[in-house]
């Protein structure tokens, strides 16, 4: 197996689909630079980081190479994405309360 991971740097599989219009405030800004997804930024191009996140739901299992972990430890912070996408869920259960399907959130 961990020769298997050495040769694909790693191994994951994936299931992602369209995220439902009312799990996500479409108003907010969902650019890399708006998000503060890059902790140094001067390492990150014009284009990068202008970039909009696209918001999809899935799921995801996975076996991540050194270099990903480094990446999304070091390099990128996701606390201000979180905390957007939290405020939104917070926000939908708050106004709907036991009419959620939480099963589906």
């Amino acid at each position: 197996m961990a020769s298997i991971y050495r040769t694909f740097g790693g191994a994951n599989d994936i299931h992602v689909r369209e995220c439902e219009t009312q799990r996500w405030n479409h108003s907010a800004r969902w650019d890399a630079r708006s998000l503060k997804l890059f902790r140094n930024e001067s390492n990150v191009t014009f284009t990068q980081l202008n970039a909009n996140v696209t918001i999809a739901r899935g799921l995801v299992q996975s076996s991540l190479s050194r270099a990903a972990v480094d990446w999304a430890v070091n390099i990128v912070d996701l606390s201000t994405l979180l905390d957007q996408i939290n405020i939104e869920i917070k926000l939908n259960f708050e106004m709907w309360g036991d009419e959620v399907d939480k099963e589906n959130w």
